[in-house]
């Protein structure tokens, strides 16, 4: 007949999990080594033994990073979390339960926030070319190694490399649009990986084009003459200036169509001066 037998199995963790929970990567590399203290910033981290898992995360002092990407055993990026100014401990943990059992044996650098004030002017041409200067509270060294490191960004697409006057001004040249619209400004401070939102708005307007002047003449000795100039695509701002020459003057916006200077007085022996509004 059938003799009945009991088998007993027994289970035990997966040596390979065991293995990969106590193996943890070397770090060669970490570019940028500094970020805003907001957080919400990637950085990319290049090394040997990381491992593609669920738990894998980069580690900064006793916080986590938002989010963790593996791209491959040599190189993963990380999402940097919110932190007070100032120096922690960074590492990367390849699967331990607890961030204080990841070997943190670099230093990360948590810097203020920058502070966006104003824009000069807030719009433009769609040809590009104009000089914004942005006024504000910006990162001081030695976390920005080189005035190479300030990038503007005109919404998404639009980089352009950024002039430091000092820590509160920087400038930049516009480049050029496919249409009028309004882009957000952007300024990063390690060489474009990651950028800061200014909520501050830029304007791109078709091109300005001039008919005629009324009168299209004047005093030399008299400064004061209302000019009115008429054309297309006039911008109602604060900002729109007529250019007499080399001298420029407010302009009064009337409508899309007409604009009004006071002209400047007039020191050259030329006899004409051409006009322009910007």
């Amino acid at each position: 007949g059938i003799v009945p037998t009991k088998l007993e199995i027994s289970y035990t963790a997966p040596i390979i999990d065991a293995y990969l929970a106590e193996s943890q990567p070397v770090i060669n590399s970490i570019k940028p080594l500094h970020g805003s203290s907001s957080g919400n910033e990637w950085i990319q981290i290049h090394g040997v033994g990381f491992i593609n898992r669920k738990k894998l995360t980069c580690v900064f002092g006793d916080l986590e990073s938002e989010d963790t990407i593996f791209i491959s055993s040599s190189e993963i990026v990380c999402k940097t979390p919110k932190h007070l100014p100032g120096s922690v401990s960074f590492g990367v943990n390849n699967g331990v339960s607890s961030p204080e059992n990841a070997t943190l044996n670099w230093k990360f650098t948590f810097v203020p926030d920058a502070l966006f004030l104003s824009i000069t002017p807030t719009q433009g041409t769609l040809s590009g070319g104009t000089l914004v200067t942005i006024v504000g509270l910006f990162p001081s060294s030695p976390f920005v190694k080189s005035p190479h490191s300030f990038v503007c960004r005109f919404g998404r697409s639009g980089f352009v490399e950024a002039t430091v006057f000092n820590l509160n001004q920087v400038s930049c040249i516009t480049p050029r649009s496919d249409s009028p619209k309004s882009v957000e400004i952007s300024l990063s401070f390690d060489g474009g990986n990651n950028f800061r939102s200014s909520n501050i708005w830029y304007s791109y307007q078709n091109e300005i084009e001039i008919l005629k002047l009324t009168p299209n003449y004047g005093y030399k000795s008299m400064a004061g003459t209302s000019v009115f100039i008429h054309g297309r695509n006039f911008w109602n701002s604060t900002d729109l200036k007529c250019t007499f020459g080399s001298t420029s003057v407010p302009a009064m916006f009337l409508s899309p169509k007409i604009v009004s200077c006071k002209s400047p007085l007039y020191n050259s022996t030329r006899t004409a001066e051409s006009l322009a509004v910007s």
